[in-house]
């Protein structure tokens, strides 16, 4: 399973038929003072998966770190890959991790990285400023 993207943004959803919605997406944010607190962070993925990866769990993480590389949140929810219903073709899957209470100590360039099963999958960079 990889991911064929990754971002941070404001807010994020799924519509009634199914659509991801993703809103305000996040490179660089300013903040007039810090420690800085954002309320709820969103995380958006999306994974392609093999044939050979259908009906199996996968838990996927969330890791946010500052720019000493020291973790300041994380997230974590798993997810079960579904065969596509069409053979040999990959089988998408979207989720979205919200973060809860993100405080970020000062200014930086920091990362969110995406583990599955504890590999990092796909990293994020943000610049708060």
């Amino acid at each position: 399973m990889y991911a064929t993207l990754a971002v941070v943004c404001d807010y994020a959803s799924y519509s009634d038929d199914g659509r991801l919605n993703i809103l305000g997406i996040l490179d660089e944010a300013s903040y007039p003072r810090y420690p800085a607190i954002i309320p709820t962070l969103y995380v958006v993925v999306c994974f392609s998966a093999s044939p050979a990866e259908a009906n199996t769990e996968k838990k996927v993480e969330v890791v946010l770190v500052d720019p000493d590389g020291a973790e300041l949140n994380r997230a974590s929810q798993t997810v079960r890959v579904e065969p596509s219903g069409i053979p040999g073709r990959r089988s998408a899957i979207n989720i979205i991790v919200q973060m809860q209470l993100v405080e970020l100590p000062a200014a930086g360039d920091y990362a969110v990285a995406v583990l599955v099963g504890g590999d990092e999958k796909r990293s994020v960079g943000i610049r708060f400023i």
